[in-house]
């Protein structure tokens, strides 16, 4: 039995959710390896463990790498797919927070803000909260965004911004509105790639200068 550790330390935060799927898994009759240590500690299949290691190796340097390789490997044990699934939204979370550095205004700074926003972009006018939400195939809908409007730390905020890689359904642009009402300012923007960051920086200005809109 080895141990398997890494000082990658972005990179092991995603694959500890690897390493969790394989808790449940039980093989049998395998070789196994050990992740982490203590309580912490899980046996993975001999298998697969290269492949987690390899993924861990690349992880921070290259994602879409990382994430390949998990998928391979969930072809050999596919229960490891909801594991990569949750690799793919921590990616995309990453991505996101580039972005964020790229269009934020001078003299702002990203940060990391508690639960159940995720980020926060602080100026010299005041802070916005940041909720990014990945989905795999479905729509946004209203109860994505619930967490965020919900959130009491909004009251200290300019508003929050909204960030998911799937459209919106027509009900979220109705709840953003009775959110208004109540006094709430919240944007929703649809982020991909890099060709979107024109939308997610005028969505960050809107809220900073306290105009914002639905997009």
């Amino acid at each position: 039995m080895a141990l398997f550790t890494s000082s990658n330390q972005a990179g092991t935060a995603a694959l500890l959710l690897v390493a969790a799927a394989f808790l449940l898994i039980g093989v049998q009759g395998t070789a196994l390896i050990r992740f982490g240590s203590g309580s912490a500690s899980v046996e993975l299949d001999r298998r697969v463990a290269a492949a987690v290691q390899r993924a861990d190796e690349v992880a921070e340097q290259d994602p879409r790498l990382a994430l390949g390789i998990l998928e391979g490997a969930a072809i050999i044990e596919p229960r490891v797919g909801p594991a990569a699934g949750a690799f793919r939204a921590m990616s995309y979370e990453s991505a996101v927070r580039r972005a964020l550095e790229r269009v934020r205004p001078g003299g702002a700074t990203v940060t990391v803000a508690p639960a159940p926003a995720g980020l926060a972009v602080i100026s010299p006018a005041g802070s916005i909260l940041v909720s990014i939400v990945y989905r795999q195939s479905r729509n946004i809908q209203q109860v994505d965004l619930a967490p965020l409007v919900g959130s009491r730390q909004l009251e200290d905020a300019m508003g929050g911004l909204f960030v998911a890689n799937q459209t919106a359904t027509p009900s979220v642009a109705d709840y953003i509105a009775t959110a208004a009402r109540q006094g709430t300012v919240i944007e929703a923007v649809t982020w991909r790639d890099p060709e979107d960051d024109r939308d997610l920086g005028r969505a960050l200005n809107r809220l900073l200068k306290g105009q914002a809109t639905i997009v």
